[in-house]
């Protein structure tokens, strides 16, 4: 499946993406979710380094709001209560969109983030293509893991970045509370 993948990157022209297939090792989670090396288990990743991936070229003057909704980009409040949902694969998830205002390139990397106040409870990475509208481009169908005991206030955090070119980057992120 990899290798499929891999082959269908390079025909599309997306060497970048193609690099990634070819790195990326998956792995199932206690939660059942698949993520990338390094952002899995802390006993089987470094801890990670602010910055490291994404923040390699200079900031980006895009404006970045994180939202909820599952197919579309809802706006949230600071301190709002989200529902977790069951996924279908047995984890658990929050959905988020992302309003973007800005020049974005036609692929992006997004990385999202769910903290507590003491910890980091899920990372992923993806590569994304917004859909342009007349607010600015918007990602939905993003979904931030947690674990099915997660409750109570946590933070969503997003970076949009650059793959290739100046390697430009933002970042938002929203408070809200889970039940």
């Amino acid at each position: 499946m990899l290798a499929a993948s891999k082959g269908l990157a390079m025909l599309l022209g997306l060497p970048h993406l193609a690099r990634l297939v070819a790195l990326a090792s998956v792995v199932t989670t206690s939660s059942g979710c698949f993520i990338l090396p390094g952002y899995g288990d802390p006993e089987d990743s470094p801890p990670p380094v602010e910055g490291a991936i994404v923040q390699t070229g200079p900031r980006a003057d895009w404006s970045l709001t994180v939202g909820g909704g599952p197919d579309k980009y809802v706006a949230l409040a600071d301190g709002a209560t989200v529902e977790k949902v069951h996924g279908f694969q047995g984890g658990y998830h929050v959905w988020t969109s992302l309003l973007v205002e800005g020049d974005l390139p036609k692929y992006v990397g997004l990385e999202l983030e769910v903290a507590s106040a003491t910890a980091v409870i899920s990372r992923s990475s993806t590569v994304a293509s917004g859909a342009h509208g007349p607010e600015g481009t918007t990602f939905a169908n993003l979904y931030a893991y947690v674990d099915a005991g997660t409750t109570g206030p946590v933070v969503i955090r997003v970076t949009l970045y650059e793959m290739d070119g100046a390697k430009r980057w933002a970042k938002a992120e929203k408070s809200v509370v889970l039940r």
